[in-house]
């Protein structure tokens, strides 16, 4: 699903195009989210295995994109979860991405 960004209009998947001047920031944040997920991998790595079927990249992509805070909007702000639902549900989710059972 393309989310809009917070100062353009136009969705951020990556085949979309735009002319707005703050594009580029849009980018960097995005990188930079990619970024801080990838460490949030290796950290949960460094105590233990990921689960059966992830490498690290694709856990990081997970770890990215359950980390939106388009989903928290979504959730909570327009679907009507509890705060502290949406929190148990990205908790399960990554914890079920990640490392499964162990």
């Amino acid at each position: 699903m393309a989310t809009a960004s917070p100062t353009c209009s136009t969705p951020t998947t990556s085949s979309s195009s735009s002319t707005c001047s703050s594009r580029p920031v849009w980018d960097k944040i995005q990188q930079e989210r990619r970024i801080g997920a990838a460490h949030v991998v290796a950290d949960t790595a460094a105590k233990g295995p990921l689960r059966d079927g992830i490498d690290a990249e694709s856990a990081a992509d997970v770890v990215w994109i359950l980390n939106d805070p388009g989903l928290y909007h979504l959730l909570v702000n327009v679907r009507g979860w509890s705060a502290e639902r949406y929190r148990e549900w990205v908790a399960a989710s990554l914890q079920h991405e990640l490392i499964g059972d162990r």
